[in-house]
């Protein structure tokens, strides 16, 4: 029996981990995981024969030597079984298990598919005679043939392909990175291989990403955000076109300052910056550029740094008995 093609259409696995999880699985199956004792931690367990794993409640193995893969050190084996829980798929147990534990997985990976190569993996999910890009313009289908060789075909013309849709879209969710694969597909060229093809997408799906440094300023990382302004109106005022205040809050970052008081000695160090960028937010929201008057007509009321690291502005309609006065940095 196949038991690496048992489900594997149903089964929903990890990006490009599922097909080294299914060649994985048969490579154990065929070792004879099967009803096997495994020692995970203070309990003994096994995998049945629906391939899911379950505690040896019965008392089965008790006196049975426990079973470990020839290819994998046992103090690997052992840590991976040690997270097994009972209802766990191999294929799942291997993917979310044993994968984050193995030291070298791409040594593991090339011994694992030795014995079953990777294009084989793709086959079984049906790649072949399947179109792999479609350019609608060129009239241009390409696709893998029986002979695994990527070839070019026009759509005007007999159709080659036993099916219309797309290979990644007709697979189960999560079955390799899309994202990768689209990446790839681009750089594939007819007369190419399935195999050659394959390391392209492998060269793309793990290539390193060059970490990106920004040098932000004491500035830049003290104002996280500035929220959008919100026009308000005193309870007894009923008429809706107007405004009495603007609110508007400044979020201040929870990590950069050990104190509270630490970061309202940053706050005071470049409040003149601060108050720019909040009058800037104010002047370029649609609400405030629909009432048709200038900031100008309000006065800032109150501006209050907050214990939950926030900067709370209050701009407030000026009346005419109004001194010109603003109101200062207060703690609350």
């Amino acid at each position: 029996m196949n038991y690496g093609s048992i489900s594997l259409q149903k089964s929903c696995i990890n990006n490009f981990r599922g097909i080294f999880a299914n060649a994985f699985s048969q490579l154990l199956l065929e070792e004879g995981i099967l009803e096997a004792p495994i020692f995970c931690g203070s309990r003994i367990g096994f995998f049945n024969h629906e391939l899911r794993f379950q505690y040896d409640k019965a008392g089965r193995f008790k006196y049975r030597s426990f079973w470990t893969p020839s290819f994998l050190e046992e103090s690997i084996w052992l840590l991976a079984a040690t997270r097994f829980r009972p209802h766990m798929e191999l294929r799942s147990c291997i993917r979310c298990c044993l994968l984050p534990v193995l030291p070298d997985p791409d040594a593991i990976y090339r011994y694992v598919t030795s014995s079953k190569p990777l294009e084989s993996q793709f086959i079984e999910f049906g790649i072949l005679e399947t179109p792999i890009r479609v350019i609608g313009r060129k009239q241009e289908l390409y696709y893998f043939d029986h002979s695994c060789v990527y070839r070019k075909s026009k759509l005007s013309g007999e159709y080659p392909c036993r099916t219309k849709s797309d290979w990644h879209t007709t697979l189960p969710s999560c079955s390799i990175l899309i994202t990768a694969w689209q990446m790839a597909v681009p750089h594939f060229m007819p007369g190419m291989v399935l195999a050659e093809c394959l390391e392209l997408f492998k060269e793309i799906r793990y290539r390193p990403v060059d970490p990106i440094t920004v040098n932000y300023t004491e500035m830049e990382r003290l104002v996280q955000k500035i929220e959008t302004p919100r026009f308000e109106r005193f309870p007894e005022n009923p008429d809706p076109r107007t405004v009495d205040f603007i609110r508007v809050q400044v979020d201040l970052p929870c990590y950069l300052y050990p104190t509270h008081t630490e970061l309202a000695v940053a706050v005071r160090a470049h409040k003149p910056e601060i108050d720019k960028l909040v009058v800037e937010k104010i002047e370029s929201a649609r609400a405030f550029r629909e009432l048709g008057v200038p900031l100008g007509f309000f006065f800032l009321s109150e501006c209050i740094l907050r214990k939950n690291h926030t900067l709370e502005y209050i701009f407030e309609l000026k009346h005419p008995s109004h001194s010109g006065a603003q109101g200062t940095l207060q703690e609350k």
